[in-house]
This record gives C-alpha cells, sequence and structure tokens, in this order.
C-alpha cells in the first residue's frame, strides 16, 4: 500500500522526467494548491517545456482563462485557452503556440523573433502594398528585383 509520501516522491520524479519541476496539486493536496494559487495569481506562466523526447510526444502545457494586464510573454511553447492580453508584450519566435477564444486588446505590442518575422515576410512578399504599407514585415529587394530574407550581413 502506498503512502502520501510515496506518491509525492513518484509525482516528483514524473514531474523531473517530463521537465515541468511541478505537476498539478493531487486532489487534497493544500499545499499544493496554494502554489498553484501563487502561480495564477502572479500572471506567472508554467515552466517552459524542455526540449526532451518525452516532451515531444507531450501536448504543450495549457493556460486557461488568465487575465494578463501590462505583462512581457512568450508565447512559445504554450497553450492559452480563453485568455486575454492588456497592454502586454507578447513575444513569439515560432509557430509552436496556440491561441484558442482569447482577446488580445490593440495595446497589446507583438514581437516577432527572427523566424516568425522571416515566414512573414515570405508571406507578404507576394503583395506589392505590403512593401508601402508593412515596412519590416517584407523582404528586402534587391536592385535586380529579385529578394533576400535572410538573418545574414551584407
Amino acid at each position: 500500500m502506498s503512502t502520501t509520501d510515496d506518491r509525492d516522491k513518484n509525482r516528483k520524479s514524473l514531474a523531473d522526467l517530463i521537465g515541468y519541476g511541478a505537476l498539478p496539486p493531487a486532489p487534497g493536496d493544500d499545499k499544493s494548491r496554494k502554489s498553484l494559487g501563487g502561480l495564477i495569481g502572479s500572471g506567472a506562466l508554467p515552466p517552459t517545456p524542455s526540449r526532451g523526447l518525452i516532451n515531444s510526444l507531450l501536448s504543450r502545457p495549457e493556460v486557461n482563462g488568465l487575465y494578463y494586464n501590462s505583462k512581457k510573454l512568450t508565447l512559445d511553447g504554450y497553450t492559452f485557452i480563453g485568455c486575454r492580453f492588456d497592454n502586454c508584450t507578447l513575444q513569439v519566435s515560432s509557430s509552436n503556440f496556440d491561441l484558442i477564444r482569447c482577446v488580445i486588446d490593440v495595446s497589446t505590442t507583438i514581437v516577432y523573433g527572427a523566424s516568425a518575422l522571416k515566414i512573414i515576410q515570405l508571406f507578404n512578399s507576394r503583395y506589392p502594398w505590403a512593401y508601402e504599407n508593412l515596412k519590416g514585415f517584407v523582404p528586402t529587394v534587391n536592385a535586380d528585383g529579385t529578394i533576400t530574407i535572410s538573418d545574414r550581413a551584407g
């Protein structure tokens, strides 16, 4: 028969194995419930998943129903469901995120990392109006009419 301490040891070793560092609280576990409440109350995110084999097989952590105001957040690696972002800075460097039924107000800034920016530039390369209206989100047009989308200088 397993004791509460044995379950906690097993839970911790599973958390270490999958790279999260902490698992959701066990039913009736007041100490874990308080730390989860602190996580939600602070507007913090769960730890970023490690790149291990097990994590690659698991879905990204879900953040449900939180309100963020004037926070700096990285979207990569998370699924946000029913969240609201007011006056925030959202950083994104890949397509490894989901926003489901979320609200992003007009005062929120979105900062695109180099990888994400290249995809936007490639998409916009097909639309002449983008070169006039979306400076910085279009490729460089060379003198010979070719385009360049690169992190390399020169």
